[in-house]
């Protein structure tokens, strides 16, 4: 039987599609977006292509299709493909990018540095920043071109949050563009700016709490000056560009002066006075805008502690920065764990020599881990990874004087043949990552520790890049470990804390970013929570009385609900809810097993609805019982 054309298959066809440029060279597919419109209608796309590979691998049906191509919301190029069994390769060529550049100018005509260029399309997407240097200038900027009249661009020049100007449209074209913007900003601050230090939250500094001075740091690390703090907690000066600064407070101790605080300022015509807080009181957060301090929930165990983990701890590299790191956590009288990699330690005497004395001079506020080397230890056999484990344990132990107690798996992964090599080694830590090693974290009984990174101080960009984010944004994922797992690892890398040179980390202090770490150690302390070694979480176990299921717990069963993890997952942290009588259940008496039943659909409705906040935390218990009653949760002696 022939069917009738309306009826029959339409032959397709596997296409490749590459976008190239003027040179032939594929494009990057960062920014690109492709809209392909049928013959018959060039309104409505049949299908549209976010930042795809490139080359593109579509399927279309045999015939006539028009394309459209855009980079950074900008039209890029526009072409015709016709589809056929012949077609298998096709080359698309579109409009070159444009290079430009900014340089930045006060009222009076001398450049800004340290000014933050933000470039966004006409569609208010954000596609390029950078921060100008000595000169005023930015890096060159490549971008698509404004091709068509709707297509601009717009920037955004700002100095911190209290200073900005807009620049509402600009365009550009081919080769190299200079944006030349004269702001409204003075160059230079000559009102006197005042700074008053305080030894808590309203009692200021007086001659007998110490002796103080304050120093003024620029974006480049460089000291402006040095100011004599009188007998009242007041200093001032004058005269300064506009800008991003950073002070120091330093107290005289001993033969001579201890960083106390350190805070980034930016300074503007009519800025008020600058106050900093809580110099003399260690239980207060330093900052202008003090809160009231919110309670943490707890799991029914917590520690209701914070330990800091240093990794990537190596010989020569960005030693400076390294001990720098170092030195502020002993400066705070604050502990941490420095996870160092053992294959590439050993040979640099400066940082050797460093950690020897600080080990020495500060043991109880030192951990060592043992960072393993530089592949994914998986991909070893057990014998492997016990001699890697070993032989690191033994080096850093030999170079320095203290044997690693925590195990810092590389690249945040480990396996059985990892746990087996620890036991052996005789290591009852390790510290991962939480997205690898998820939760429960027993805080007791266990003969290995299991206490991953929670919280960190960094974020990478499309894999390439290590930035540093705020103390708040840090502080925030804190306060719901310490929640939800009853601890709170925080994670930093030496490079998050150094300048860079394009894509290169030097080996010199990122002063803003370091101000940042500053302000999460004076946090931690506001909010309440000790800071510790990894080895001694469990060591500071408090009990709550009325335990509350864990919000960690909301998490393992969103993903059982959404089949990202397996029943028996699902069932062991349940199960490990259970023994602690955390999840009540009245007809549960002695251990847990389940029977391997088929789950009811309707449960597991329910409990994506208790996720939701739909129905209640005794509704879900009530489901659980259920289970116990239908013989699929089971007890026995």
């Amino acid at each position: 039987m022939i069917l009738p054309a309306a009826f029959a298959y339409a032959d397709t066809n596997d296409v490749e599609l590459t976008v190239v440029d003027g040179n032939e060279d594929t494009i990057n597919s960062w920014g690109l977006y492709l809209e392909i419109f049928s013959e018959d209608d060039r309104n409505t796309p049949i299908l549209k292509l976010e930042e795809p590979p490139n080359p593109i691998h579509i399927n279309l049906e045999n015939g006539r299709y028009f394309i459209n191509v855009y980079r950074n919301d900008m039209f890029a190029g526009y072409s015709v493909l016709n589809v056929d069994d012949s077609v298998k390769k096709i080359k698309m060529h579109v409009l070159d990018l444009g290079g430009t550049s900014f340089t930045i100018y006060y009222s009076d005509n001398k450049p800004i540095q340290g000014a933050k260029v933000e470039i966004f399309s006409h569609k208010g997407t954000k596609w390029a920043e950078d921060v100008t240097g000595s000169n005023g200038k930015t890096e060159r900027f490549w971008l698509q071109i404004p091709d068509q009249v709707s297509d601009y661009y717009s920037a955004k020049i700002s100095m911190g949050e209290e200073i900005s100007y807009d620049i509402p449209k600009f365009r550009f074209g081919q080769g190299f563009n200079t944006e030349i913007v004269t702001t409204p900003w003075k160059s230079v601050v000559d009102d006197l700016v005042k700074i008053q230090l305080y030894k808590n939250m309203k009692d200021p500094i007086s001659g007998y709490d110490g002796k103080f001075i304050v120093e003024l740091y620029n974006n480049n690390n460089e000291k402006l000056s040095e100011l004599k703090v009188d007998n009242h907690g007041k200093t001032e000066f004058s005269n300064i560009p506009t800008g991003v600064y950073f002070l120091r407070v330093m107290e005289h101790a001993g033969s001579g002066y201890v960083v106390v605080d350190t805070q980034e300022v930016l300074i503007h015509k009519n800025m008020s006075e600058i106050k900093i807080f809580g110099l003399k009181d260690t239980g207060t957060y330093h900052s202008d805008n003090i809160k009231p301090r919110p309670e943490i929930e707890s799991p029914e165990e917590t520690c209701n502690c914070v330990a800091f983990r240093l990794d990537n701890v190596q010989d020569y590299y960005l030693v400076d920065v390294q001990k720098e790191l170092i030195n502020l956590f002993l400066s705070k009288d604050v502990p941490v764990t420095v996870g160092i990699i053992g294959e590439k330690f050993g040979h640099d005497a400066e940082l050797v020599d460093y950690l020897k004395t600080a080990v020495y001079e500060h043991g109880k506020l030192i951990g060592i881990g043992n960072h393993g080397g530089t592949v994914d230890i998986r991909s070893m056999d057990a014998a492997k990874q016990y001699e890697l484990i070993n032989e690191t344990d033994n080096n850093i132990a030999g170079s320095i004087g203290k044997k690693p107690s925590v195990f810092i798996p590389p690249f945040g992964s480990y396996d059985a043949y990892t746990v087996d090599a620890l036991k052996n080694e005789g290591i009852h830590y390790v510290s991962s990552v939480a997205s690898f090693d998820v939760p429960p974290y027993p805080l007791k009984g266990e003969s290995l520790f299991r206490f991953p990174s929670t919280a960190s101080t960094n974020y990478i960009e499309q894999g390439r890049a290590w930035y540093g984010i705020s103390a708040n944004q840090t502080m925030s994922d804190i306060r719901f470990s310490v929640r939800d797992y009853g601890f709170a690892v925080v994670l930093l890398h030496p490079h998050e804390y150094s300048k860079r040179s394009g894509w290169v980390f030097e080996n010199q202090l990122d002063i803003p970013q370091y101000s940042e770490l500053d302000k999460l150690i004076n946090q931690v302390k506001y909010y309440g929570l000790k800071a510790v070694l990894i080895e001694d979480i469990d060591r500071e176990i408090d009990l709550v009385q009325t335990p509350a299921i864990p919000h960690w717990f909301k998490t393992v069963v969103l993903w059982w609900t959404e089949n990202k993890t397996t029943n028996s997952d699902f069932f062991q942290s349940m199960d490990y809810l259970m023994k602690r009588k955390i999840i009540p259940v009245q007809q549960i008496d002695g251990d847990i097993k389940f029977s391997g039943k088929n789950i009811p659909t309707v449960f597991k409705n329910n409990a994506k609805l208790w996720v939701q906040d739909k129905i209640s935390e005794k509704e879900f218990l009530n489901e659980i019982e259920i289970l116990v009653k239908q013989g699929v949760i089971q007890t026995f002696r």
